[in-house]
Order: structure tokens, then C-alpha cells, then sequence
């Protein structure tokens, strides 16, 4: 990992939310970094401002304090070297899959030739194996599908940041790990640095170089952990049974939300 500026610099970022009653905290005082290829979850219990601050380093929102910098440059809207996954994929229900995928390069700013357009998403779809429903609808595809979709429609672009938001919580089991290991081949593949949002330890331990993780009322980085498991890593790996371990009594100890601590005995046994 490069020891340059950091790809992603976050800067004692505060978000408030106002209403006709009252001001809501949604997160205070964040500051972190993330380099070049890294992969960064911020892990904590619904409610802790995950999304609220991934929205607001994307650029979907203003922050009151602070700021956020891409490659040393202020980033205070949408980017088209910053790719968003949410939790729903937000397929476009009168487009197929090639042209959903296609969306994420007809929305940049250059417009590339038709060639290389076709060729970007044609590779792109075969790298979630995709590549033979290009002429489906989204009505037609399972969920997990649709979130290939989504994944592929935000790495057709090449990315230099892809943020995901709990892309993965609505999905199954199988299809959830099966994603998982799909994220994983791509963004190494790319080289691509990711922020990823997700109430899941275990997801966080199994995809994260870093996992930072938020308390809650108000949303503060609490705790960070280097993840030193190498790839593939598996659940039932002692290191990664004892990271659980720690992270989810830190989170039982910030968090507001208690019944995160019942997994513990499932999980481990």
C-alpha cells in the first residue's frame, strides 16, 4: 500500500439534521483517511449515522463542519471518479441489464465511443457472470442479481473511490458470501479503494483491511482495528474468531443497541 496523500481524507466532518423542534446529531468530529486499494468498513448499530456520513462524503449531502478531500481536492458534490452502491440496487425498471450497467458510463462527463462503451460493459458483466442476462429485465432477475447489477453498473465507470452502503443486508446466506467474494476479485482486480458501511461484523472482518467502528448518539469513530488475515480468509480462522470477539464487546460497549450482543454465542459455538 502506497505512502502517498491519502486517496480519501475526511476532516472533523459534523452533520445535523434540523427541524421546526429540534437539531439531531446524525455524526460529529469524524476524521479518518483511506489509501490507495484499501478497503475500509465503518461498522456500528443502526442509527449510529453510517449512511448519513457515507451520503455526505459521496457528496449527496452538505456537511456543517468539516470537509472531505479526494486525492488532496475538496469533494463537496457527486463525482465521476466516486461510484455509490446502496442497500437497494435502484435498477431502472424499463432498461435490461446491459443498458443498466451502461448507465454508469452514459452519465460521466466525456462521452466515450460506442466501441469502447460496449466493450467496458461487456467485460464488466461477464466479471459478475452476468454476462448471458445481459437482455433481461430487472423484474426478472433475483436480488442478488439485481445487486450485480448495481455492483457492476458502479465498477463499469472504473472508479478511483466505489462507496457501498449495506449493499449485501437484504440478501441471503449464500448469495450474501458469494457477493462478498465477488466485491473482493473486482475491487483487487481494480485496484479500487472502498468505503464500505455495514452493521455485520462478520462482513467487516471478512472484507475489511480496517474496520472503524461508530458509536452511536452522536456518531463518533470510537475504535479502529488493522485486519491482519490475509485473503482468502475464513470465519472459523482463530485470528478471526478472537477479532470478533473483541469488536463485538466494543460495541456492546458504545453501542445503544444491546441485542448485537446475543450473536456472540451463535457465532462462536
Amino acid at each position: 500500500m502506497s505512502n502517498a496523500q491519502p486517496l480519501l481524507r475526511v476532516a472533523d466532518l459534523t452533520k445535523l439534521y434540523r427541524t421546526r423542534d429540534a437539531t439531531v446529531v446524525a455524526f460529529e468530529h469524524i476524521s479518518f483517511e483511506v489509501r490507495q486499494g484499501e478497503i475500509v468498513c465503518l461498522l456500528g448499530p443502526s442509527g449510529c449515522g453510517k449512511s448519513s456520513l457515507l451520503a455526505t462524503i459521496a457528496g449527496l449531502q452538505s456537511a456543517d463542519a468539516g470537509e472531505v478531500l479526494l486525492n488532496g481536492n475538496p469533494l463537496r458534490e457527486p463525482h465521476p471518479d466516486v461510484a455509490v452502491v446502496f442497500q437497494d440496487p435502484c435498477l431502472l425498471p424499463w432498461r435490461n441489464v446491459w443498458s443498466n450497467v451502461a448507465l454508469g458510463l452514459q452519465l460521466r462527463h466525456e462521452q466515450l465511443p460506442s466501441a469502447v462503451l460496449r466493450r467496458r460493459v461487456q467485460s464488466v458483466l461477464c466479471a459478475v457472470g452476468l454476462e448471458a442476462f445481459a437482455r433481461h429485465y430487472p423484474h426478472q432477475l433475483s436480488g442478488g442479481m439485481a445487486q450485480r447489477v448495481a455492483l457492476a453498473r458502479a465498477l463499469v465507470r472504473n472508479p478511483a473511490l466505489l462507496l457501498l452502503d449495506e449493499p449485501f443486508a437484504a440478501l441471503d446466506a449464500h448469495t450474501r458470501h458469494y457477493l462478498q467474494c465477488t466485491l473482493l476479485q473486482l475491487v483487487h482486480g481494480q485496484n479500487t479503494t472502498c468505503l464500505l458501511v455495514t452493521h455485520d461484523i462478520d462482513e467487516a472482518l471478512f472484507l475489511a483491511d480496517r474496520v472503524l467502528l461508530m458509536s452511536a448518539s452522536p456518531g463518533r469513530i470510537e475504535q479502529q482495528w488493522h485486519i491482519p488475515v490475509p485473503h482468502p480468509r475464513q470465519y472459523r480462522d482463530p485470528q478471526m474468531i478472537h477479532l470478533h470477539a473483541t469488536v463485538l464487546e466494543h460495541l456492546a460497549k458504545h453501542s445503544t443497541i444491546r441485542e448485537e450482543a446475543k450473536e456472540v454465542a451463535d457465532w462462536v459455538i
